[in-house]
């Protein structure tokens, strides 16, 4: 083979490969040119799957609207819509989801005063106590001054018994908020000061919270609500309560039939009459009206007026037809109704079935599986303060001691 030849040989080879670099940097090229608008459709899809899930949300569909929420989050991690719905879905369950969504959503750019406080909320509730610090540190001063987060600033003071501090925190924010943010700092103020052990303090708080009861401001139902359960109101205080209450035209069933039970603190001989006024008036009204009535009757321990209510196997109702039936001791009749509940369209809660099923058993005395009851009822509320009190109540109530 000849040099010429060669040289020919080589001259191919090199065209080849500089032939073959280029197309791999037009390759290259191309491909990342292409990538932010794959970005873009995986995040529109991703959208498109939480429309679905909204949508299926408001059918009650739960299971269908997880899903949809859940392959929305694996399109696009950081979709909020997805984060926020999941970690609603999670709330209360004492899975370590809900902390994982809740602070995806408060450590974006784009979350709201409301997201960090249910946060800050969730890692609170489930003893994450250094989470929430390192996030207050993150957001500065500015942050903790909106009243929201420096309510639940204070919490954490008063967790660690830095009660002072917490009350210096609450009384500045008060001071220097303005605007709109103003009413919310001196309801943030009276809320501590009603949970204080100095009766002047708690006669402030409460003064500060008639004020703002008084006031057309969306605040003025939480600081209702704070008034009613004060146990040391005064009936002074009460009256002036019931008096604002009554004057509410846009108050519900639920405020109304509140104002009633404020009037047999006054007047607990009316006990009888009004009950029976109130069952006259609500007992045929809508489901709301039902489930406000069934409250009523249960608070002023009326278990056969919750059963004569029309039955429920799902939510809030079917808890309080459930705890009126364990107060006539009719433990087969709580059996059958959660038998027959397992399948509704918004089951009760696992927990709370099984804290009931052990109940059931226990007073029936089926000791072997009052325990396993136990046992799986305990290990569900682990990690949330809330289902394990209420499954130490429930269990003391029973007779389990060593469990409560």
């Amino acid at each position: 083979m000849g040099m010429r030849e060669n040289e020919a040989i080589q001259a191919r080879v090199k065209g080849r490969l500089a032939l073959g670099m280029f197309a791999l940097l037009v390759l290259t090229l191309l491909g990342g040119a292409s990538l932010p608008a794959y970005r873009a459709l995986k995040a529109w899809r991703a959208n498109q799957l939480m429309n679905q899930a909204d949508g299926f949300l408001k059918k009650g569909s739960l299971i269908e609207a997880y899903q949809a929420a859940k392959s929305a989050h694996g399109l696009h991690a950081q979709n909020l819509r997805s984060l926020r719905m999941l970690a609603d879905m999670y709330e209360g369950s004492g899975s370590a989801e809900t902390l994982v969504y809740r602070r995806s959503v408060a450590e974006s750019s784009e979350s709201t005063t409301e997201d960090q406080v249910a946060y800050l909320r969730a890692a609170l509730q489930t003893g994450r106590l250094d989470l929430a610090d390192d996030f207050l540190k993150r957001i500065g001063i500015a942050g903790r001054a909106n009243p929201k987060i420096a309510a639940i600033a204070a919490s954490l003071l008063r967790l660690r018994g830095e009660t002072e501090k917490a009350k210096a925190l609450e009384g500045e924010t008060a001071e220097k908020a303005q605007g709109g943010e103003k009413i919310e700092a001196e309801l943030m103020r009276a809320r501590g000061q009603i949970d204080s052990p100095d009766p002047a303090e708690r006669t402030s708080g409460r003064a500060t919270l008639l004020l703002i009861a008084a006031q057309n401001d969306p605040h003025h139902l939480e600081a209702r609500r704070l008034l009613i359960a004060s146990p040391d109101r005064s009936e002074k205080e009460t009256q002036e309560l019931i008096r604002l209450m009554e004057l509410d035209s846009k108050a519900s069933t639920a405020d109304r039939l509140a104002t009633q039970s404020l009037l047999l603190e006054i007047h607990p001989d009316w006990r009888g009459a009004t009950l029976e006024e109130a069952k006259k008036t609500w007992s045929h009204g809508t489901a709301e009206d039902q489930l406000a009535l069934a409250e009523f009757l249960s608070r002023h321990n009326d278990p056969e007026g919750v059963l004569a209510l029309p039955s429920v196997r799902q939510g809030r109702g079917f808890l309080l037809r459930l705890d009126a039936l364990a107060k006539l001791k009719k433990w087969a009749t709580i059996r059958d109704e959660l038998n027959q509940a397992s399948d509704a369209k918004e089951p009760l809660d696992p927990f709370l079935a099984d804290v009931f099923q052990a109940r059931v058993a226990q007073e029936l005395r089926e000791i072997p599986m009052a325990e396993a009851q136990w046992k799986k009822a305990k290990s569900k509320a682990s990690g949330d303060p809330r289902k394990l009190d209420f499954l130490a109540n429930f269990a003391e109530r029973s007779g389990n001691i060593p469990l409560a």
